[in-house]
């Protein structure tokens, strides 16, 4: 397994978002679905209903990457229903692969912490 080897390699901080960084982080989520489908798909309301909803717990649930002080990518865990943990990761297409691999990391390290015995990840790709 590549536990944090990629995070300590680039120096990629991962850490639980900010809501004073609603617009930063919905320009990350934008980025992401703008270089694989050529739209916007989120608002910073949209995102500040994501992040203060019932559902997921940003302390525990989210991370984001951040290099050179800039959010490079986004991952959440849900468990729904437990045992299985349903991951979204949102990395831009065009940011380091060292990023989508520390986001993966902690995810799969989250859901064995919860003793998740299935994780499916929901990513985007362009290719059919």
């Amino acid at each position: 397994m590549r536990r944090g080897l990629a995070a300590s390699a680039v120096n990629i901080e991962l850490r639980a978002p900010r809501l004073d960084e609603l617009g930063e982080l919905t320009e990350l989520i934008n980025r992401d679905s703008q270089e694989l489908y050529g739209e916007r798909e989120e608002s910073v309301e949209s995102m500040r209903m994501w992040l203060t909803g019932p559902k997921l717990n940003p302390e525990t649930d989210i991370r984001v990457a951040v290099l050179e002080g800039t959010l490079r990518g986004y991952a959440d865990l849900d468990d729904d229903p437990h045992p299985t943990y349903w991951a979204d990761l949102r990395v831009p297409p065009s940011e380091s692969e060292d990023v989508r691999i520390a986001l993966a990391d902690w995810v799969e390290s989250r859901a064995e912490e919860r003793e998740g015995r299935v994780l499916r990840f929901h990513t985007a790709s362009t290719d059919e």
